[in-house]
């Protein structure tokens, strides 16, 4: 049953976010690029269901100037990374046609 109502409630609130930002960004809907696979792939990367996961270190590493011992408990932010572009050093925007852009481009 937990997992039945976990899909249930990560589900909803995808699609909940997924219309939220298009209320937000409504002339999406009208870019013939864009597709709604794109969208929901934008809104996925902007509100991820779960964006905290617990991870454990196989080996000692450096990470911003801080030594993590092998075997230690981490924790990973999937929104953190979803929402900084290291290559640019920028935060993204929701649904930024950048973003999306180079999605259609790769296809």
């Amino acid at each position: 049953m937990t997992l039945l109502f976990a899909g249930h409630d990560t589900t909803s609130s995808s699609i909940t976010f997924m219309f939220y930002e298009l209320s937000k960004n409504p002339e999406l809907l009208d870019d013939p690029v864009i597709t709604p696979e794109m969208i929901f792939d934008e809104t996925l990367r902007m509100y991820p269901p779960a964006y905290i996961g617990p991870r454990r270190s196989v080996n000692p590493y450096e990470f911003a100037g801080v030594t993590v011992p092998g075997k230690a408990h981490v924790n990973y932010c999937s929104w953190a990374r979803a929402t900084t572009c290291p290559t640019f050093g920028i935060r993204l925007r929701p649904l930024t046609r950048c973003a999306s852009q180079k999605r259609a481009k790769r296809q």
